[in-house]
Order: structure tokens, then C-alpha cells, then sequence
């Protein structure tokens, strides 16, 4: 925290920062039970803020609302739109803004040059020229102003950069790291860039990373490939971290984690526009791997390794649970810069175009809290960006139980409730109880949550739900234009388990079901509907089995896919009788409306019904049993479900 924004003859101690995984003070005694960061190579350590009269009280309110913002160049956007930015705070009030590439030098040694190798103070501004110095005070004067205490990670020239901002009257984080390396050694002080801060609070974490550019060059592709990996190697241990202290009868409860900004990855086909396969093929982009063509940030390679960071540290999309019918006008995050003048805006090359690359990712403890969501920038004019090429995105989360509420305070609660307010011990071991408690009953509201989205009890061989024919229920995906969607008929195995499968170590199983499910599959499924809006319908053994349902049901959950995007399954005719029993499904529930639909299968559906029952020709893709869904079967699905029906 910089010295500026400390209270006058204030003597208290920034939060703490992490040098040691197993760091810890008595001062943690007391309030063990609390949710806290865990111990561990990938937790930080439970220092606890000294608090100066001036400060925000120890039981200050708990942040609820987050922005996440690129503000390319915080400078620039506090001299040359400072009016726009003072009546964004002001109306949009944030409790905590986390702030990406803020493009401000780190403090170091007289006379030092970027890549000189000389130490630095990353979370200090830069005052070795008069320019520096002057360049620092105004934004420290406008931060102050704007009533937040600032969090520095800096680079060591006006690169990259991130600073986190919370307001005063707010709970201020109790421990904070700047880097995603284990230990949290001096090695690991601060990210190399200043592209990540780790905060800790009451009830969650908030991790704010600026991912770096994929890039054009193999050299590109390998850093984001790096960074990717760390992030993994973060998420899983965190969650290895959760589950050992889990086992631990009385151990500290796992706080659970908030990720959000600029993650330079646009997840599905539809978070891009007006057109997805212009920023895919058409834009001259292209790596020597076709899984590194197109746009950065809208590549397979990145999509895809996007997908397995969700599954790694079981994140859920916050906007997509918020706004689940994507609508890239209203969701881009990030816009086209208009041609310069006196050109007309359309010169510019990407004028007019959009990408959702900025997020809040929750873990599913959280969901139970999330109030809302929203993009707070709109249209090619870039109404709400506040002067960046990016817009604010907002999560706001509903208080929880038995922590303090504006005006109110979890502990005076609590002690009230004991009848002890005056004995500081007592106190304090109410509100761990409450605090306790409350973490309690919002695991099981999210785990009653995340089981209704894994629901899929409902599914009986010849069910249907879609809308009649008629009603005017979305088509879309370029399939045929009628009522209904698109539709994937769905052979489990040997598409989404498969002979590999059996082996790999993060192949998801559950119950007693004997077929595990192949994240990395799944992923590939997603991509499909992604890009088509297209809805399952289950034509294998998996429809027939509760143990089969619910494995695929928890699977699809997990996948980010949910149960919404199931829609029926076939009739049980037995034996090899399946493509009898999808052309019957067709022909009674969808034949005639237009709409596309292709099976997805490792047996040989081609001339296997009779012609009295209709033709598969055209609407099949085959995988093996051996592999499952390749990314060439995948891509053959979605120009099947383009051509139409």
C-alpha cells in the first residue's frame, strides 16, 4: 500500500504479505475456526493486519461489490477522462475495483533502466524523475480523492501493472500475494509484470490476474502456454490444499475463490461478433498449429485450455449463470478501436466488432451468493468504457449469513447474541460460530444448487422437451430457421468415455457408475454447442441406467454444458437398433420443422433402418471407440449442424 494514502500520524501495517507458506502469528490463535486462506505451498500465510484508530475496524463491512477493468494506461485514463472516471465511482460505487494494465513504473534504484535487472519496490510507484514523481502524486491524489486504498503490483516500466482498489470504509484484505508461484518466497514476491494480486477477505478470495496476449509467434504462443500452466498448477493446488485441510477435524474452513479480469480468452463461439468465423479464418492470423490460428484470444488452443482451468478449480462463469442466452452486443467486454480521424470510425479494422474476454469466475460455494452481474460498457462507440478499449464488469454478491452488513457488524452480532459484548474472547469465538455457521449453510445451499443443475431425473428413454411445433421456440444456429434448435443425438460411449479414458487420471467418475468421463471430451462437446446452440438428445444405454443419468448429469454440470442443454433421449428398441430409434425420434418430434440435427456415434448407423423409417445419410458423424470426440469429429458435427436440416 503506498505511504500517500495512509491516514495522517498513522502507524498501521499494510496487510499481510506473503514470504513463507507456513508464516504464521499467535494473533491467528483466536480466530482459527473462521474461514481463512489455507495453509500449504499454494495458500497465504495468516498474517493479520494491525488496524490504527483512522483504519477501518477490524469488523468493517465485507466487500460485496467487485469491478473488474482494463483500463489501458490508469494514467491516461485519470488525466484525459478523469470526468468520465469520477462519475463512474460515483455511480457505480465499487467496494473493491481491481484494475488491469495500469502501464505505471515500479519504484527502484536511482538512474535504474527496465531490464537491468536491478531490484525493485513493485508495489511502490515510481519517483526517480521529477516527471515520475508528479506522474505518481496525481494518481495517488485521485485515488485518495475517490476515497479507496490502493494495492500496487507494478512492472518495471509503464508496462502491464495491476492495482487493486477498496474502499476505506470496507474490510480491507487481510493478507495479500502478487504471484502465482508456489511458496511465496522473495522469488515470488510479485509477478516479473505485475499481472496478478491475490487477496484475502472475510468469505472469499479474489484473485486478479491480466493474462498475457496469445500472440502471433511461436514465442507468443509458448508464454500464454506457460501462464496457462502456472494458473492450473494455482487452481489444483488450492483445491488439493481444501481437501487436506478438509480431513482435518477442526481445521480451518476453505474460503472460497473469486478470479476475475482481463483473461484475453473469448471462451465459445458466441462471445464473439458480428461474425465468429471472421476472427477464426478470415482475419490472416494463422499459426503453423491450426489449434493456434485466428485472433488471439479466440483460438482453439486457448479455448480450450480455458475450459480445463474451469474444471481444475471447479469455477463457474458468473455472467453465463447471470445471462445463460449469450448476446455478444450486450456481453463484449472489449471493442474495436474506431478509424482515426478525419477518417470515419468504419476505417478502423475492427471497428464494430467485439469480444467478451474479461470475466468473474466463482467457485460454485459462492453461487448461492451471487446477486448479479454486468457489462457496463455497450456498443461500437464504446459508451461506458471510460476512455480504454475495455469496459467495467461488475459482480455483486448478497451479503452472507452472519457476517457484518453496512452498519452493522458480525461480531457485535454475535456477542450480542452470547451476552458478552465487553469480554473480547468471548466475542470473538461467537463470531467464528456464527461466521462457521454461515460458511455451513451456504456449502449446502450451493451443493443443493449444483445439484439441481445435474438434474437430469427427469429423463426416460422417449422423453421430449422440446417445444411443439409451432410455438416459436429459438432455432438458430444456421440449421434450418424453424421453431426448433438445432439437435446432437448423443452415444455417451465411445464419444464422451472411451477406451482412453480408463486411465486418465482426471477422468471424472462418479457413484457407482463403472464409465468414467473424459474431461477433455466433454470440453469438445461444449465447443460444439457452443458454436451451433445446438441441444442433446442421449441414444445409448447411459438413458436407461439412474447411475448412467447421473454421472452424465454431474458431468455435463461440471463441463459448464448444465442439464438445460438436454432435451430427450430415444426409445429403448434393444440390441443395434439405434438408428431405428433416432430416425423414429426425428420423424415424430422434429421432421418438418426445419431443424438440423446430426448423431454422434462409434457404430455404423449408415443403412442400418430400414427406408421405410428415413435415411441417416448426411447426418452422421462417426468416432472410435478408441478415441472418442477428436477435434476433427467435432468440427464435422458443427458443419453438419450449419448446413441445416
Amino acid at each position: 500500500m503506498d505511504r500517500f494514502l495512509l491516514p495522517a500520524k498513522s502507524t498501521a501495517a499494510p496487510p499481510a504479505q506473503a514470504t513463507s507458506s507456513s508464516t504464521t502469528t499467535a494473533a491467528t490463535t483466536a480466530s482459527a475456526k473462521q474461514p481463512q486462506p489455507l495453509s500449504g505451498p499454494f495458500a497465504l500465510a495468516a498474517k493479520r493486519q494491525r488496524v490504527d484508530a483512522d483504519a477501518p475496524a477490524h469488523d468493517a463491512p465485507e466487500p460485496r461489490t467487485i469491478v473488474v477493468w482494463n483500463a489501458n494506461a490508469l494514467l491516461h485514463r485519470v488525466d484525459k477522462d478523469r470526468a468520465q472516471l469520477q462519475a463512474f465511482l460515483a455511480q457505480t460505487s465499487p467496494d473493491v475495483l481491481y484494475v488491469s494494465e495500469v502501464r505505471m513504473p515500479a519504484e527502484g534504484p536511482a538512474g535504474a533502466k527496465a531490464g537491468d535487472g536491478r531490484p525493485r519496490m513493485h508495489d511502490k510507484l515510481s519517483t526517480a524523475t521529477k516527471a515520475a514523481r508528479e506522474e505518481a502524486e496525481r494518481l495517488k491524489t485521485f485515488i485518495s480523492a475517490a476515497g479507496y486504498r490502493v494495492y500496487w503490483s507494478l512492472a518495471d516500466k509503464k508496462y502491464s501493472g495491476s492495482a487493486l482498489l477498496v474502499k476505506r470504509s470496507c474490510a480491507q484484505p487481510h493478507t495479500l500475494r502478487f504471484s502465482l508461484e508456489p511458496g511465496g518466497g522473495a522469488s515470488a514476491a510479485h509477478d516479473p509484470e505485475g499481472r496478478v494480486v491475490l487477496a484475502s477477505f472475510r468469505t472469499f478470495e479474489l484473485l486478479g490476474t491480466y493474462v498475457p496476449n496469445n500472440g502471433s509467434t511461436e514465442e507468443s504462443f509458448k508464454r500464454r502456454r506457460d501462464w496457462d500452466a502456472r494458473v492450473r498448477a494455482f487452481l489444483i493446488g488450492r483445491r488439493a490444499n481444501a481437501a487436506a485441510a478438509a480431513a482435518v477435524p477442526g481445521g480451518p474452513v476453505a474460503i472460497p475463490l473469486i478470479w476475475g479480469g482481463d483473461l484475453n480468452v473469448a471462451a465459445g463461439w458466441d462471445d464473439v461478433g458480428p461474425d465468429p468465423d471472421w476472427f477464426r479464418h478470415k482475419n490472416g492470423q494463422n499459426g503453423a498449429d491450426p489449434d493456434n490460428s485466428g485472433q488471439p484470444g479466440f483460438t482453439p488452443n486457448e479455448q480450450t485450455r480455458f475450459a480445463e482451468l474451469l474444471r481444475a478449480g471447479d469455477l463457474l462463469d458468473a455472467h453465463r449463470l447471470t445471462h445463460p442466452e449469450p448476446d455478444w452486443q450486450r456481453d463484449a467486454t472489449w471493442r474495436g478501436t474506431p478509424g482515426a480521424p478525419p477518417n470515419p470510425p468504419e476505417y478502423g479494422r475492427y471497428y464494430g466488432k467485439g469480444m467478451r474476454i474479461d470475466y468473474v469466475l466463482i467457485e460454485a460455494a459462492l453461487r448461492a451468493r451471487l446477486a448479479r452481474t454486468e457489462v457496463l460498457g455497450h456498443s461500437a462507440e464504446r459508451r461506458g468504457f471510460v476512455g480504454s478499449d475495455h469496459c467495467p464488469l461488475l459482480l455483486e454478491l448478497s451479503p452472507a449469513a452472519g457476517v457484518a452488513a453496512v452498519g452493522t457488524t458480525a461480531t457485535s452480532q454475535a456477542a450480542a447474541a452470547s451476552g458478552t459484548a465487553d469480554d473480547g474472547a468471548s466475542a470473538a469465538a461467537a463470531a467464528a460460530a456464527a461466521t462457521a455457521a454461515s460458511t455451513t449453510a451456504a456449502t449446502a445451499t450451493a451443493a443443493a444448487t449444483a445439484a439441481a443443475d445435474s438434474d437430469l431425473t427427469w429423463l426416460s428413454p422417449g422423453a421430449c422437451r422440446l417445444p411443439a411445433r409451432g410455438s416459436g421456440g429459438g432455432g438458430g444456429g444456421g440449421g434450418g430457421g424453424g421453431a426448433l434448435p438445432p439437435l446432437l443425438f448423443l452415444d455417451v460411449d465411445g464419444v464422451l468415455n472411451c477406451a482412453t479414458t480408463v486411465d486418465d487420471a482426471e477422468a471424472f467418475r462418479f457413484g457407482s457408475w463403472p464409465y468414467p468421463l473424459a474431461p477433455a471430451l466433454l470440453a469438445r462437446l461444449k465447443e460444439v454447442l457452443d458454436a451451433t446452440r445446438a441441444k442433446l438428445v442421449l441414444s445409448t444405454q447411459w438413458r436407461k441406467s439412474p447411475d448412467g443419468v447421473a454421472a452424465l448429469g454431474h458431468g455435463l454440470a461440471r463441463a459448464g454444458i448444465g442439464c438445460a442443454a438436454v432435451v430427450g433421449a430415444t426409445a429403448d428398441l434393444g440390441g443395434k437398433a439405434r438408428a431405428v430409434e433416432i430416425l423414429s425420434w426425428v420423424r415424430e418430434h422434429v421432421e418438418g420443422s426445419g431443424a438440423a440435427w446430426v448423431a454422434v456415434d462409434d457404430l455404423n448407423l449408415l443403412n442400418s433402418a430400414p427406408p421405410s423409417i428415413g435415411d441417416m445419410r448426411g447426418h452422421v458423424v462417426r468416432t472410435e471407440f478408441a478415441t472418442g470426440l477428436t477435434a476433427e469429429a467435432a468440427q464435422q458435427c458443427i458443419d453438419v449442424l450449419r448446413r441445416g436440416a
